[in-house]
């Protein structure tokens, strides 16, 4: 026997085990929408057209355990039709049921888990809208995927339309995979939330890029075609006065906590995931007398994360994977998801900025010019000052994170209004242009600052008036830090008031 032989001998039958590459096909992208109630305004339609959404995973409601049945809890409200999506309704387990996976009877929890998607089909078809297939989303415990597994077959014979299932990146790894992603049409593991950071000095990106590659590979091997879940989302979580994890945090907003008089700034920085880490300490006990020196660190997404994540997906993603979900559709004027505008620039690779775009509006007081004994040569002035957020990114989450003076040519101002800013301060600009806060009757510079500021939201300040014969014209000038670095602008002079 030649040597050339021996050596097909020796290889045959690892090539035995190898299983064809699948070849690749175009990704297919969705996102989730998990609020309630569900409405897409035409503009977002657009941009979700736009960018190639075509599947929305819609959280239909939440299941729960009320002692002998699961139940559907905060169903889905539906408010516009989702006209040009393949909409599949998506139902979770809360800790309650998935507490009891292990000893409600799989026969009677099938039934209750086929009725209740049944029952979410009929609301949304009341509703207009005919979804094309079911997800269940439940944080199944590894040790108990057989189990899952014999549940999941039992509820695909029941409907009519693919069932799919939301996957754990801990569960790649047990030897039961491959038999729960056969018992459903699609399996989707979501790599993100990966760790936590049990201390304040450890906390951990909710993105996961690099558990995102590991998957990938792992994933590749897998005899079914899958999706993956990718993060648009932050979270917020509460460390105590001793740095330890204490619980996930779901009350302020980062602006909301920014402005808050019980809390103190500590500090904004980068994630090696590309997110951003904002914290604030409380410096008083809340009205129960706890909490003093606690700290809510806030984990907020970026165009970065996102684009680190799409890099690793369109690099590695084998030919077994159909595509991706993107975690979450962002409410209206929400910081702890991406805003349709910043994702849609990152997915068409294109850099995101921010930039603002200010109006300054006036209108004279006439009163002065009758009052008793007036002399006044030019009447006071009342302004209000507008700034629309039109860029594609956010500001950072900070003290101050958008500056906007509004400058005058002669000092004077009565009053001032921050509105819908979160501060408005009358001030001067020393020889090095440093901002300091003065009396009215000397300032001629207002600073109005917003501590986070979203694509698309427009801030109306309150009313600003000067002083009689004071200044005879304005202008603003801006600056904001955003993850990127820091932007800046200008608008031009506004003639406020002439001689009367």
């Amino acid at each position: 026997m030649s040597l050339r032989s021996l050596r097909w001998l020796v290889l045959l039958p690892l090539l035995a085990g190898l299983r064809p590459v699948p070849d690749r096909t175009a990704a297919r992208y969705g996102m989730w929408y998990w609020h309630t109630p569900f409405r897409i305004e035409p503009d977002e339609r657009k941009t979700l057209h736009g960018i190639g959404i075509r599947d929305l995973y819609v959280r239909a409601g939440t299941l729960t355990f009320n002692g002998s049945h699961a139940k559907t809890m905060l169903p889905q409200r539906w408010e516009t039709v989702p006209d040009g999506f393949r909409v599949v309704l998506t139902l979770n387990f809360d800790p309650g049921l998935v507490s009891h996976l292990e000893t409600i009877p799989v026969a009677s929890l099938a039934d209750d888990v086929a009725q209740n998607l049944q029952d979410a089909r009929i609301r949304a078809r009341a509703n207009g809208i005919d979804p094309k297939g079911f997800q269940l989303d439940v944080d199944c415990p590894t040790r108990l995927l057989p189990r899952y597994a014999t549940l999941l077959r039992r509820v695909r014979a029941k409907l009519d339309v693919p069932l799919s299932i939301t996957a754990l990146p801990t569960w790649l790894s047990s030897s039961q995979f491959e038999d729960l992603a056969d018992a459903v049409d699609e399996v989707v593991p979501q790599f993100y939330e990966g760790q936590t950071g049990r201390t304040l000095e450890t906390v951990a990106p909710v993105a996961d890029p690099i558990g995102l590659a590991k998957g990938l590979r792992q994933l590749a091997y897998l005899d079914h075609r899958f999706k993956v879940g990718l993060a648009t989302y932050g979270h917020a979580l509460i460390y105590g006065p001793d740095g330890r994890l204490s619980s996930i945090y779901h009350g302020l907003s980062p602006e909301d906590a920014l402005r808050h008089p019980s809390l103190r700034f500590r500090e904004e920085k980068p994630l090696a995931s590309g997110e951003r880490l904002t914290t604030v300490q409380a410096i008083a006990a809340d009205v129960n007398g706890r909490g003093k020196g606690a700290t809510i660190a806030y984990v907020l997404p970026t165009a970065e994360s996102l684009r680190r994540q799409l890099d690793v997906f369109e690099r590695q993603r084998p030919g077994n994977c159909g595509g991706a979900i993107l975690y979450r559709f962002p409410e209206k004027d929400e910081a702890m998801a991406l805003p349709l505008r910043t994702v849609a620039t990152t997915k068409a690779r294109r850099t995101t900025a921010f930039h603002a775009e200010i109006k300054l509006s006036k209108r004279v007081l006439p009163w002065t010019a009758i009052a008793p004994k007036s002399n006044a040569r030019r009447l006071p002035t009342a302004m209000v000052v507008r700034a629309a957020a039109t860029g594609d990114e956010s500001t950072a989450a900070r003290p101050r994170a958008f500056m906007l003076l509004l400058r005058l040519d002669r000092p004077g101002v009565q009053s001032v209004g921050a509105g819908d800013f979160d501060e408005a301060v009358p001030g001067r600009l020393d020889a090095k242009g440093r901002f300091a806060r003065c009396a009215p009757a000397h300032a001629d510079v207002v600073l109005l600052s917003r501590n986070h500021f979203l694509p698309d939201q427009t801030l109306a300040s309150g009313i600003i008036e000067t002083i009689p014969n004071g200044a005879t014209e304005a202008f603003t000038e801006w600056a904001a830090k955003t993850p990127g670095g820091e932007t800046r602008g200008r608008s031009s002079n506004l003639l406020l008031s002439a001689p009367k």
